[in-house]
């Protein structure tokens, strides 16, 4: 499996965990958000809704099969995921993937209803650095750049996974 596609598949995973989260929350029943079938489903008797998968938490074991990548600047990238729930609200920016030991992440952006995820952004979250400094966001809709069409990577979601290994 080429590194796009791996990206595809965690930027996925990541999609159907969030959805899944706010979903439960609102007790649905008869939806579970996209991606539940294929992602969530099968791992859900060990399933860690939240945890920092760079301080080693369970969770990042749920990545596993997507975490390791070959970049272009080193031999090889890891990206952990980090979801952590602040006051119960399931939209917040504490839910992310991140490039082993930097600040560049993958966020998730809600719909203005908070129901379903609309959009996936890099950004870059360094809290020590001046905003000033920090990268201009490169944000691309769920369905521009493919997820969940079970098709493979289009050329939308290639650039923005271009972008992304730049910061690996």
């Amino acid at each position: 499996m080429s590194d796009v596609e791996k990206f595809k598949h965690l930027l996925e995973y990541f999609v159907a965990h969030l959805e899944y989260l706010k979903y439960k929350e609102k007790k649905y029943q008869m939806q579970r958000g996209r991606g539940y079938a294929q992602y969530i489903l099968p791992i859900l008797s060990n399933f860690k809704e939240t945890g920092q998968g760079y301080n080693g938490d369970a969770i990042q074991n749920q990545i596993s099969r997507w975490e390791q990548y070959s970049c272009a600047n080193k031999t090889s990238g890891k990206i952990f995921i980090n979801v952590q729930i602040k006051f119960g609200r399931k939209t917040t920016t504490a839910n992310y993937l991140c490039w082993e030991k930097t600040y560049y992440n993958v966020l998730a952006k809600w719909s203005k209803g908070k129901s379903v995820i609309t959009e996936l952004s890099i950004e870059e979250k360094n809290p020590n650095k001046n905003k000033k400094n920090c990268i201009t966001p490169i944000v691309r809709s769920i369905e521009q750049i493919g997820l969940f069409d079970g098709n493979p990577p289009n050329s939308y979601l290639q650039s923005f996974w271009g972008k992304y290994k730049q910061f690996a």
